[in-house]
């Protein structure tokens, strides 16, 4: 079976700690409920019930054409027409199938999600068996997972991918495609007949809610956030628990990855392209709600996964 029911309990390594970083909120009464799960964060349930929460999260067939604000937003400074146009060939390209995540939260008592990024701060963590423990793990673009098990864990429900990284997929996972401006939508309108998967194994974000997520992180900024940002807020609507590895510096206080080097200038490139700052004040005021687990890894503060 691809997915396990299994509950996340409290797992000590034998040389390496993977332990995380959760809320210390007060017992309050709930302010609102995410996919079931009692919330009793202001913050989170403002944004939760007034607008993510009423924003479909796939596209799929017979979806009404996006609004000219999601057109604008994703045609950048370029055609709203042609921007509409290719949402509607994406969403034509999917399946009614069923959302997965739905089919999951029927069999178990709590539906448990890993997040996994693809920062060095995982090496020598450990967390592999805590990430492989989820019962379904998203994992970001094209990382790799052989030789780096033990740290990074060995299952793949989901891998993210876009145009540039596409000969990159790994067989059997299933996709994830985000696309934040035309000329992704164009592509992912096609990605399932080039990664020679059926479209039902292909699961297109919808730009409305890629739009609203920008727009929580960023506020009025014009930037473009992560992958990694958008599907862990995707992850926080489908899942009951959410569990994220990788994220943020490395030990030296740097971005790179934890399967390949990244040269300096790179490493500048992503900073100034990515509100890589926006993105971590956001996940640390999901953490502080209650809402996620951090699993910070390896930093140059702490040799723990936590």
């Amino acid at each position: 079976m691809l997915y396990r029911s299994r509950l996340i309990a409290k797992w000590v390594p034998t040389d390496g700690d993977c332990t995380s970083v959760s809320s210390t909120q007060s017992s309050n009464e709930a302010l609102c409920y995410r996919v079931g799960v009692p919330t009793k964060s202001k913050w989170f349930c403002d944004i939760y019930m007034n607008r993510t929460s009423k924003i479909k999260i796939f596209l799929t067939p017979g979806d009404p054409p996006i609004s000219s604000e999601t057109a604008s937003f994703i045609a950048r400074k370029g055609s709203t027409s042609l921007a509409a146009k290719a949402a509607a060939a994406a969403a034509a390209s999917t399946v009614s199938n069923e959302n997965i995540f739905d089919q999951l939260r029927r069999t178990r008592e709590k539906l448990t999600c890993a997040v996994v990024g693809n920062s060095a701060n995982l090496l020598n963590s450990r967390c592999g068996p805590v990430i492989d423990q989820n019962d379904v793990v998203i994992r970001m673009n094209a990382a790799a997972t052989k030789g780096y098990e033990k740290d990074v864990g060995s299952r793949t429900t989901f891998q993210s991918l876009y145009q540039r990284i596409e000969k990159e997929y790994k067989k059997p996972n299933k996709v994830l495609l985000v696309s934040v401006h035309t000329k992704e939508l164009r592509w992912a309108a096609r990605a399932a007949g080039n990664l020679h998967l059926t479209p039902s194994d292909v699961y297109l974000v919808h730009p409305a809610f890629v739009r609203a997520v920008t727009m929580e992180v960023l506020g009025e900024k014009k930037a473009t956030i992560t992958s990694g940002a958008l599907l862990l807020t995707l992850a926080v609507h489908l899942c009951n628990e959410v569990n994220v590895f990788g994220f943020g510096r490395n030990e030296k206080g740097l971005y790179s990855h934890y399967d390949r080097e990244i040269a300096p200038e790179r490493a500048l490139k992503i900073v100034s392209f990515h509100p890589l700052k926006e993105e971590e004040e956001y996940r640390n005021k999901l953490v502080e709600g209650g809402i996620i687990r951090v699993y910070k890894g390896k930093t140059n503060s702490s040799s723990l996964c936590e």
